[in-house]
């Protein structure tokens, strides 16, 4: 990463339950493939109340998840899943944010989405994504956008 921006950004390995950087330091704050990886439910939702914490008012929060309710979950038990309702519930405890939207992607799972014969693609593409446009709380990936309000 270093090499590809030439040094023009900086980069931190830190806890993301945790973050060592002061309040409202941030325009924009995102996750995407973390919070399955975290050790637990509880961490995952810490990482986000710090994400929160650390975007600016007026800023932009992204979050990305593995959705425990997916119609194909995986089987996976070392994986941490959350819930639309349960992030929700999270970001909504904390007073200037709220989630603007709620979406996700692959109603179907990523292995079946792999298994479908690439002249089938255009149109599992386009089922997946109407279903997963209408039962979002359904999919296999989430993605929770959240303001913070002045």
């Amino acid at each position: 990463c270093r090499s590809k921006t030439q040094n023009s950004v900086s980069y931190a390995r830190n806890d993301a339950a945790n973050l060592p950087f002061r309040d409202d330091s941030f325009e924009f704050v995102y996750s995407i493939r973390v919070m399955n990886q975290l050790p637990s439910r509880d961490h995952a939702l810490n990482a986000i109340r710090e994400m929160i914490r650390v975007c600016a008012t007026n800023g932009t929060v992204l979050v990305e998840f593995v959705n425990k309710n997916s119609v194909t979950r995986t089987t996976n038990t070392d994986a941490v899943f959350l819930t639309p309702d349960l992030v929700r519930k999270t970001v909504e405890e904390i007073e200037n944010a709220e989630v603007v939207n709620l979406s996700g992607i692959l109603l179907f799972s990523q292995t079946i989405l792999n298994r479908t014969p690439v002249p089938l693609l255009p149109i599992f593409e386009t089922i997946d994504t109407t279903l997963s446009n209408i039962l979002p709380q359904y999919t296999t990936r989430c993605y929770a956008y959240i303001k913070l309000n002045g």
